[in-house]
């Protein structure tokens, strides 16, 4: 559904069109990451979730940083319609490649073990881990968007920099985080104690973000504790995916990924928000500051959730 709605956007002749085709792709956008975890969690062995989940994950973000580079070269070699054309029809091909690898997952196409299928939503959102995590996610997501989206502007006032020289911390800051997804993978296998991972990870990531962004120190030793953050970041993503499946217990695996995913979905959305009012009103540093905030309140989320603690036991 994305890729045939993406393939399609290279032909539109007006805005309503382009709304209807990008909708569209976000409704098929938003059965992804239910799908994938309940597969891997479905497939994987217990010992070895953190390294499926971390090694997913690394290749989503590989995708993250080689997609502008690809748009820009093919949008300036063939113009934007058949550049975003083109990545439709790539995913018209994947999409048939899994299914005809389809075997591989599980057992003939089928999940190696089931997962209960679960008392259903009433349940989910009566779980106070679930719901936790949904909450955890909402903080988690708001956190990061300040970073990506404006930490760039923020470095530029604060720094006076031109807009190529503050962008190179946010790539730092991105490249590092890619580069912990597998070491955290390994740590979330390794590890009885989820919490602390997280709990630190995040911590350390808000405070991280918070030093790299006050302006007292120089832009160079800002970048490298801004990548600090990213790193710490990337770090805990398989303790936290490896946290939600255990918390899951009997609960359908996909509806509860789904209910964690729409609190990440909800604090990119109202994340910008907030800060673009708080630039209007305040000095840019107010950026990392926010950022830090929401990283310390999603800290105490895994405080209140026992069941990050449920493998120690």
């Amino acid at each position: 559904v994305i890729a045939s709605a993406m393939s399609m956007i290279g032909f539109v002749t007006s805005l309503w069109e382009l709304m209807v085709l990008m909708s569209i792709a976000g409704i098929g956008n938003s059965v992804f990451h239910p799908a994938d975890y309940s597969i891997i969690s479905s497939t994987v062995d217990e010992k070895r979730l953190g390294k499926a989940f971390s090694f997913h994950t690394f290749g989503g973000s590989i995708g993250m940083v080689v997609s502008p580079i690809i748009m820009v070269a093919l949008s300036a070699l063939f113009g934007w319609r058949i550049a975003i054309s083109a990545v439709g029809v790539v995913g018209l091909a994947l999409a048939v490649i899994i299914v005809l690898a389809s075997g591989v997952i599980g057992e003939g196409g089928k999940s190696v073990k089931r997962i209960g299928a679960g008392p259903g939503w009433r349940a989910l959102v009566t779980s106070r881990p679930i719901m936790l995590f949904f909450v955890f996610g909402v903080f988690a997501a708001a956190a990061n968007s300040g970073v990506v989206n404006f930490s760039v502007k923020a470095f530029q006032d604060i720094y006076g920099l031109e807009l190529a020289a503050a962008a190179v911390a946010l790539t730092v800051y991105q490249a590092c985080s890619m580069a912990c997804v597998l070491p955290g993978g390994l740590a979330a296998d390794r590890s009885r104690y989820q919490d602390v991972i997280l709990i630190v990870g995040f911590g350390l990531t808000g405070v991280f973000v918070v030093l790299a962004g006050i302006g007292i120190l120089p832009f160079w030793l800002a970048v490298i504790v801004l990548g600090m953050a990213g790193g710490m970041r990337g770090f805990i993503n398989a303790s936290r995916d490896v946290s939600v499946r255990h918390a899951a217990g009997d609960l359908p695996v996909g509806t509860v990924f789904a209910w964690v995913t729409t609190g990440f979905l909800i604090g990119q959305s109202i994340g910008p928000a907030i800060y673009g009012a708080l630039l209007d009103v305040g000095e840019p540093t107010i950026v990392f500051w926010t950022s830090g905030i929401f990283s310390l309140l999603a800290v105490s989320t895994v405080f209140f959730n026992d069941s990050t603690r449920a493998r120690r036991q």
